[in-house]
C-alpha cells in the first residue's frame, strides 16, 4: 500500500538531489558568496586544501550591467524506487530542457546587483510514456515568460530572492515563495576569500535545506584548473550525507523518517567572471536515500536512487549555437 506520502516523496528527494548538483556549481558565479556573508546565511564554511601555483589572484565578480546572458539548461535524470526491498518498474522520465536569460542592473551603493532571470522556454526531450510527459508538462509549461529575481554583492552572496512570479504549481511543490528564496539562497557556494592560483583546490560545506525534505550536508571540492582573463575552469567533487532525522514529508498523518542518505558528483564548469551563468557546465551526481514511512497505521520501507545530469551553455545573441567558454567576449 503506497499513500501519499510514498507518491509525494520521490518527488521531495528528487529535489534534494537537484539541489545537490545545481548547488555544486551548475548555476555559476552568480550563486557564490563571501565567506563571512555566507556564513551567516547559510551556515557555508569555506577551507582553503591548497593556494595553488603560479601567479595568486583574488577571484572577483563584476557583471556586465544590462546585457541579458542567454543560455540553454538541459537536465537528464534517472530514478529508481524499491518499497521494502521489492524494486518498483521503472520510470523513463524526460529530459527538462530551459533556455533562460538573466540580466543585472545597476549595482547599489553597496556594490549589490539586482538580477532578474527570465525563463523564455520550457521543453520535454526523449521518448516516454504519454502520461508522464502529460502530468510534467502540465506542471513546467506555465514556467515560459515567468521571472526569479534576486540581489547579489559583488562576490555573489544571493539575498533578496522574489519567486512571485512562478506558477502556482511550482510554489506549492517547492514551499510557496518563501520555500524557494530558502531553496535558492541555500545554495551560494563560496570561493575562497584568499588570492588563488591554478591547482588551488577549496572546500565548501553546507546544509542544503528545502521545504518537506530532510536536511543533508554537502561536502563539495573545487579545483581551480586555470584562469585566463576573465574566463576560469573549475573541477568539482563532492559528496551528500546525513544523519538519521525526522522530517515533516508535507502529507497530514504521515511520519516520515529518514534512516540513510548518500551521495556524490563530479563534473567541471568554465565560467566568465564578468557574466551571469556558466559559459559552460557540466555536473553529475547521484544519491541514494532511504526512508522509513508511517502512514494510516502501516510501516513501509522506501529506497530510492536518483541521478542527475545537469548541463548548462551560453547562446550567441541569436539564440542559435553554444559560445566556447575562450570566446564569449
Amino acid at each position: 500500500m503506497k499513500g501519499p506520502a510514498m507518491r509525494r516523496q520521490p518527488i521531495r528527494s528528487l529535489l534534494v538531489t537537484l539541489g545537490f548538483v545545481l548547488g555544486s556549481g551548475a548555476i555559476g558565479p552568480a550563486s557564490h558568496a563571501s565567506a563571512a556573508q555566507d556564513e551567516r546565511a547559510s551556515g557555508a564554511t569555506v577551507t582553503l586544501l591548497d593556494a595553488g601555483h603560479g601567479e595568486q589572484r583574488v577571484l572577483r565578480w563584476a557583471p556586465q550591467v544590462g546585457v541579458p546572458v542567454r543560455a540553454r539548461m538541459k537536465m537528464a535524470m534517472e530514478m529508481s524506487l524499491a518499497f521494502d526491498g521489492n524494486p518498483m518498474p521503472p520510470v523513463n522520465l524526460p529530459a527538462y530542457v530551459f533556455t533562460v536569460s538573466a540580466t543585472a542592473g545597476e549595482p547599489d551603493d553597496q556594490g549589490r546587483y539586482p538580477v532578474e532571470t527570465v525563463y523564455e522556454s520550457v521543453e520535454l526531450e526523449g521518448d516516454v510514456d504519454p502520461m508522464v510527459r502529460d502530468a510534467i508538462w502540465r506542471v513546467l509549461r506555465p514556467l515560459e515568460g515567468t521571472k526569479l529575481t534576486f540581489v547579489t554583492d559583488s562576490r555573489g552572496f544571493v539575498t533578496e530572492t522574489n519567486a512571485a512570479d512562478l506558477p502556482e504549481q511550482i510554489l506549492d511543490l517547492l514551499g510557496g515563495a518563501n520555500g524557494v528564496r530558502r531553496m535558492v539562497e541555500s545554495l551560494s557556494q563560496p570561493l575562497p576569500e584568499e588570492a588563488v592560483g591554478p591547482g588551488a583546490r577549496w572546500r565548501v560545506e553546507q546544509s542544503l535545506t528545502m521545504p518537506n525534505a530532510p536536511t543533508l550536508k554537502n561536502s563539495v571540492v573545487y579545483e581551480l584548473v586555470r584562469r585566463e582573463g576573465d574566463t576560469i575552469e573549475v573541477k568539482i567533487t563532492g559528496e551528500q550525507t546525513a544523519s538519521e532525522q525526522k522530517f515533516d514529508s508535507g502529507v497530514p498523518g504521515a511520519q516520515t523518517t529518514l534512516k540513510q542518505a548518500s551521495g556524490r558528483i563530479e563534473g567541471e564548469s568554465f565560467m566568465r567572471l564578468d557574466r551571469l551563468l556558466p559559459v559552460r557546465a557540466v555536473n553529475e551526481g547521484s544519491t541514494k536515500l532511504t526512508f522509513e514511512i508511517v502512514e494510516r497505521g502501516i510501516t513501509q520501507l522506501m529506497e530510492q536512487f536518483v541521478s542527475v545530469r545537469f548541463e548548462v551553455e551560453h547562446l550567441d545573441e541569436g539564440g542559435a549555437k553554444p559560445v566556447d567558454p575562450d570566446d564569449a567576449g
